[in-house]
């Protein structure tokens, strides 16, 4: 009775998840909270057992390593708050999976939330989209039939540097998370894809074209956001997929061939998408952020520099490095790095550090808070999802094998894992609630039909 209670009544709520990642984070942890401790209770109650897989036993170790790692932290109680509980997001999976085994209707329902989801959000980037050019161009008429020069707008040639709003966000006002929430939401679009297009029904028009302008509209309204690291990484995402899923050239090569000629015309005729993507990243790249802090003259800030990133990413790069010199074995701790850089004076009198509450590089912040051991866990990771890659690549291209839908949808979600873990560029805090969830979500899909996972059914 509990048993039904749980896949039939409650899966309802666990279905909503991606729709309430928009709201933020407490909801959806909220319900990834709750469905953790009934899902426990009723294996307790039942006396079941679904621990006994791989994935639990490499997840357990990393979680144990967590724990350490906080208790031999300056900053004990903060750290060890945010790494007792991590536990759930690992259990989330065996849920999500055992919803998946027991409810026949549920993944096609997740599924079809996933892309509800992306729909909302690009909806919603583009009316902001629109009416921030509409402002714009307002403005710009404004002043060429005036010839004001007191208005408070201010257009350089060749360059906007933070002359105007050049960041969209959508749904998510100032969060500005719209871009990076699209990168790791988007598999769900490839998931209905290769569900819905792939039955023995041949897909009508309409249907087709439906398709195909969602999948236009990801990378140009990740584009649009203004978020430079989601787009490079939407972009590589599309590469593999087309490499790795032939269904995808089926139907969607056209669109992605549209796409790219969308983004090299808004580039190049929209002056705050240029100058966001050309002129503030070549700016942020070889100039000082704020020379009031900095020993550094005027003269020797006007030679040539190249910065990582920025200068003030680069800062954090460098106190996460030190962090770790520091604290080689264990880390800092969860929540670590944000102590350490702000408390510790030989952080906060180093003119070469920027301090933030996580080092922006998944990377630098696995050095920096879990140290070596912690660090393994996710070098392992991205060898084995870089090796798998590879290996289908090959497989795909080279040997010309076909492939099951089933496993499309597994090349799919290790190429969204791949870009969540991706090393070379600045992303959120990997241990944040709201996109720990995000980075779990895939993980669930490639697990789900490994056959050391078909014991997560119900007795």
């Amino acid at each position: 009775m509990v048993d039904r209670f749980f896949v039939e009544k409650f899966s309802y709520i666990v279905l909503l998840i991606p729709l309430l990642l928009i709201t933020g984070p407490f909801l959806p942890d909220l319900i990834v909270s709750l469905s953790c401790i009934f899902f426990i209770y009723l294996n307790l109650s039942k006396k079941r057992f679904f621990f006994n897989n791989n994935f639990v036993k490499i997840f357990i170790l990393f979680y144990i390593t967590l724990i350490i790692s906080s208790i031999f932290s300056e900053n004990l109680l903060p750290s060890l708050k945010s790494s007792f509980f991590y536990f759930r997001f690992g259990l989330f999976i065996i849920v999500l999976i055992y919803f998946f085994n027991n409810n026949n209707k549920f993944e096609k329902r997740f599924i079809k939330i996933g892309l509800i989801s992306i729909l909302i959000v690009i909806l919603s980037c583009l009316i902001e989209f629109f009416l921030l050019r509409f402002d714009y161009l307002s403005k710009l008429l404004f002043i060429i039939n005036n010839t004001a020069d007191d208005i408070n707008f201010s257009v350089q040639h060749g360059a906007l540097i933070n002359s105007v709003h050049n960041r969209v966000s959508g749904i998510f006002g100032s969060e500005g998370v719209a871009g990076s929430f699209l990168l790791r939401i988007s598999p769900f679009f490839y998931f209905y894809y290769l569900i819905n297009f792939f039955k023995k029904k041949q897909p009508t028009i309409k249907k087709i074209i439906i398709l195909n302008l969602i999948f236009l509209l990801i990378p140009i309204t990740v584009l649009l956001t203004g978020e430079r690291a989601s787009f490079i990484l939407v972009c590589f995402s599309i590469f593999l997929n087309f490499i790795i899923i032939k269904r995808l050239r089926k139907y969607l090569k056209y669109s992605l061939y549209a796409s790219l000629i969308l983004v090299f015309t808004i580039v190049s005729f929209d002056p705050i998408i240029k100058s966001r993507l050309i002129y503030e990243t070549k700016y942020q790249l070889t100039h000082f952020h704020d020379l009031s802090n900095k020993n550094v003259t005027k003269d020797k800030s006007n030679k040539q520099k190249i910065f990582l990133v920025s200068e003030v990413h680069q800062g954090h790069f460098i106190a996460a490095w030190k962090i770790f010199l520091e604290n080689k074995y264990l880390g800092a701790g969860l929540k670590g790095f944000r102590y350490k850089c702000f408390k510790d004076k030989n952080f906060t009198s180093d003119n070469l550090v920027s301090c933030s509450t996580h080092p922006h590089n998944i990377l630098m912040q696995f050095l920096s808070e879990t140290g070596i051991l912690g660090t393994l866990f996710y070098v392992l990771l991205l060898f084995y999802v870089s090796f798998q890659i590879i290996k289908n690549i090959f497989l795909v291209n080279i040997k010309k094998i076909n492939t099951s839908i089933n496993k499309d949808i597994q090349n799919c979600a290790l190429i969204c894992i791949l870009i969540s873990i991706w090393p070379l560029t600045t992303s959120g805090s990997f241990f944040n609630n709201w996109l720990s969830i995000l980075y779990y979500l895939p993980i669930v899909f490639y697990l789900k039909d490994q056959e050391f996972m078909k014991n997560v059914k119900s007795s």
